[in-house]
């Protein structure tokens, strides 16, 4: 017969597998906790401390967790769900840190009993990243809305007119509701097909300026510059088209010629506005030389004291003074020379510059066009800049946060199946060796100490026997109440003789170790059987003892 292990084996095998099962909660990644409904604290993991600003696991056990809880209604929430199914998932609420700082949290937890059982995840900075998102729709939709220069959002597929800022619809003359219930084709001359190529090249940047002609509610026709590309809005890519009115223009140019007094003032408006405004604007002549440049250029980009000074400079120039004075300037010798190109093909573009002036990181965003003179000769090419460093930066924030962000949920995923089948499996184990130390305990010890007490003793034997029989029932008792019945019902002799059933004896054999006859020991085996519910079964009365000792019924 096979070694069966001491109480000591398995005891030890019990701690070995409860001290795999806590190294692996305290190493997980994922806060996970135990408490009562009361909020007193049982159990929390290294990953919970940390996110609640803990230094350890056990100074976190001082503390109750009510007073985890920022909005004490979201605690009453929790506890209610609970109490109704038993379980909740993926619940959301803000707590406190042990700084009193706050935290986003999402917790999904059991109830059993009175004690709650569940993992945390720390999402305060996926909840930043939304409202940083949500803010920039906003800023989005107030630049859209608010801007004077008139825009349109259009689908590409379907030429709809999906919206249209309050200075479109005074520029065309229909109410919003009528401007977006039409088709660009229904606007632009040009034929549908014409019109569709068209956009097809805005969808694909080939394109970023066109010129139309448009159609106003009036009837009138207009002249217009459109500067066009591809935005993602409304949950679709539609493009993204600012309309400016060529005839304003010409009208303006025209009075400038007609007048050199209110050119001057014209002049002197234009250096008011250009100064005041934050983007950088300039002109330059077809050698690269400023014509004309804003403050906000020498402020930014060409570091000079005022627009004056700079005209006549050329980017190389004035990144090799820069150069001189110790600074680091590359801002116009690494960027795609676009003067050249708009000089080429004398179109307008837009494109994103980048380098570093006075050892600071530059990005800006530029639109830039060929500059004409009343001849329509050109003379030169204009440009306006805005500085989008900041925004590149946190654009590329939140991408890392976003990758990050999946590939921790991936993780966490992994350990929440690890951990899942772990517990199951420790369970299982726990019960099967609970199961077999009790039975061992009730077959082969407990009846042999009874025929004890029936032999001959001792005043000291008898005390001796009964401490045994006490420390027998003080071992068993923490776990006798969750052993299955299988066949607990029994009676010591019945416990006897199934045993020896097991081990393969006959009636006669077993009457004979128990010195009984054999009718009694027939006896036992009938009430064994009709326990059992066996009776009037042709099943093997040994097979099925050793099936239950096995796990199969």
């Amino acid at each position: 017969m096979a070694h069966k292990p001491t109480y000591k084996d398995l005891e030890q095998q019990v701690k070995e597998s409860d001290n795999k099962y806590r190294n692996l909660l305290n190493t997980s990644l994922v806060g996970i906790y135990q408490s009562s409904i009361n909020g007193d604290i049982f159990y929390v993991n290294q990953a919970t401390a940390t996110i609640f600003g803990f230094e350890s696991p056990e100074e976190m056990l001082l503390e109750s967790a009510i007073v985890r809880y920022k909005h004490p209604e979201d605690r009453k929430v929790l506890i209610q769900s609970l109490n109704e199914s038993g379980s909740l998932k993926d619940f959301e609420f803000e707590a406190l840190a042990k700084s009193g700082e706050t935290k986003n949290l999402l917790v999904s937890a059991v109830l059993e009993g009175d004690t709650i059982s569940g993992m945390i995840m720390d999402i305060t900075g996926r909840k930043k990243a939304e409202k940083a998102l949500r803010e920039s729709e906003e800023r989005y939709r107030s630049l859209f809305k608010n801007n004077h220069s008139v825009m349109l959002l259009i689908d590409p597929e379907s030429a709809d007119i999906v919206d249209a800022n309050p200075a479109a619809v005074s520029f065309y003359g229909w109410s919003l509701e009528a401007l977006t219930g039409k088709k660009i084709t229904d606007i632009n001359t040009l034929s549908d097909e014409q019109v569709f190529q068209e956009m097809g090249k805005a969808k694909t940047e080939q394109r970023q300026v066109f010129y139309f002609q448009h159609r106003l509610a009036n009837g009138e026709i207009r002249d217009v510059e459109v500067f066009s590309g591809p935005i993602k809005a409304h949950g679709r890519e539609l493009l993204y088209s600012i309309i400016h009115d060529n005839s304003k223009r010409k009208r303006a140019e025209q009075a400038v010629r007609d007048s050199e007094e209110k050119y001057h003032r014209l002049y002197k408006l234009m250096r008011l506005m250009a100064d005041n405004m934050p983007d950088l604007i300039w002109a330059k002549d077809m050698d690269g030389r400023y014509m004309f440049v804003n403050q906000a250029m020498c402020d930014k980009l060409i570091m000079c004291d005022g627009p004056d000074r700079a005209i006549g400079m050329t980017d190389m120039f004035i990144a090799e003074q820069e150069r001189n004075a110790g600074y680091e300037n590359f801002f116009g010798e690494i960027c795609v020379n676009s003067d050249a190109i708009i000089q080429e093909r004398k179109v307008a573009c837009r494109i994103l510059q980048e380098g570093f002036v006075r050892n600071k990181y530059l990005v800006l965003d530029v639109h830039k066009a060929p500059f004409l003179d009343e001849n329509s000769e050109m003379i030169g090419t204009v440009g306006c800049g805005r500085d989008v460093t900041n925004e590149k930066k946190v654009e590329k924030a939140l991408k890392e946060g976003e990758i990050e962000l999946a590939r921790k949920n991936l993780r966490l995923e992994e350990l929440n199946s690890a951990l899942k089948i772990l517990l199951e499996k420790r369970d299982e184990d726990k019960k099967v060796l609970e199961e077999k130390v009790l039975m061992n305990i009730q077959n082969l010890i407990i009846p042999y100490i009874s025929k004890l007490e029936k032999t001959t003793l001792n005043d000291r034997q008898e005390i001796f026997v009964e401490i045994i029989q006490s420390n027998i029932e003080d071992i068993l008792s923490p776990f006798a109440h969750k052993l299955s019945h299988k066949y607990l019902n029994f009676t010591p002799t019945e416990l006897q003789v199934a045993d020896l059933v097991k081990q393969g004896f006959r009636t006669k054999e077993i009457a004979d170790l128990l010195n009984s006859s054999p009718e009694t020991v027939s006896g036992h085996r009938k009430s064994m059987r009709k326990k059992l519910n066996l009776k009037d079964k042709k099943s093997n009365l040994r097979t099925h003892l050793l099936s239950l000792d096995n796990g199969y019924n």
